[in-house]
């Protein structure tokens, strides 16, 4: 109990440590595409409804990828917006910053920017990963049903061996 909460309390508190594992959590297969769907769909409906409403492309990238919870993802935006920042293109920034996560969103940011349709493929974008994070998330609750099952079933048989065993016990000695 107390490593949770020490776990827990350096995850909140310490920039570095969260960093790690925010990094880990991404190299891990099943979760990095559940990571990866929220925190990308996030990032397009937000620059899609901020620039729908009239904020500035920039601005609307720069405030949705303050959004960003993971922190490897959120530094990665945060190094793209610097040469967005000097009238480079976000996919071509996201790309020269290290993001290589899925090359699916860089090739439509690509297009939007090259089309200039940045609402609309953002939008679609956006839709298109929040159902993919739907089903990730489903496929990773029916994974993980049985193997709770079975970690459960294994406590409880620990449990009860541990208080059957002494009663057996008394009965041997006379």
């Amino acid at each position: 109990f107390a490593i949770l909460i020490s776990f827990y309390y350096s995850y909140n508190k310490i920039q570095k440590f969260k960093y790690f594992i925010d990094s880990l959590l991404l190299k891990i297969p099943i979760i990095n595409k559940i990571i990866l769907s929220k925190e990308l769909g996030k990032f397009s409906y937000l620059v899609y409804v901020l620039t729908n409403s009239g904020v500035t492309y920039v601005n609307a990238i720069n405030l949705a990828s303050n959004s960003i919870e993971n922190e490897k993802l959120k530094s990665i935006f945060e190094n793209a917006l610097k040469e967005v920042n000097e009238g480079k293109n976000l996919s071509i920034s996201l790309k020269k910053a290290g993001f290589d996560y899925d090359k699916s969103f860089l090739q439509a940011l690509s297009l939007s920017e090259e089309t200039s349709e940045v609402e609309e493929i953002l939008s679609n974008l956006s839709e298109i990963y929040f159902e993919e994070n739907e089903t990730k998330i489903n496929i990773f609750l029916n994974i993980l049903e049985p193997s709770l099952i079975v970690i459960i079933g294994s406590i409880i048989g620990f449990i009860i061996t541990a208080l059957l065993l002494p009663m057996f016990s008394m009965n041997l000695i006379r």
